[in-house]
């Protein structure tokens, strides 16, 4: 008899166990897309540390390359583009087409004139 007490005593626990908890009937990428459905996932917390880490600057990229060049066409169609599509609210793109163009390097050092 105690045995049936015990397990109805559990039951009744467990049952209200679930009803004190919402469920969460959305999937994992939206958890932290508004504060209720946070809460319904019981993430609160765990979203509150994703939004404070999200908030960093974003990377800056500068790409020089040949326009008329077909490894660089290819370059940003293939490869840049995607991960820029994926990874566009952390990463800034500088696009600067840089073909046929001489750089002259100058090197100015301290002791140039004693050499």
């Amino acid at each position: 008899m105690k045995v049936a007490g015990f397990l109805v005593c559990l039951l009744l626990w467990t049952v209200r166990e679930g009803e004190a908890r919402p469920p969460c009937n959305y999937p994992p990428a939206q958890w932290c897309s508004s504060l209720e459905i946070a809460t319904a996932c019981q993430m609160e917390h765990q979203c509150m540390e994703y939004k404070q880490k999200k908030d960093a600057d974003p990377v800056m990229i500068s790409l020089y390359y040949e326009s008329l060049c077909g490894a660089c066409r290819s370059f940003l169609v293939l490869q840049l583009f995607p991960t820029w599509l994926m990874l566009n609210g952390i990463m800034n793109i500088t696009l600067v087409p840089y073909g046929n163009a001489m750089v002259k390097y100058i090197n100015i050092c301290d002791n140039a004139g004693q050499r």
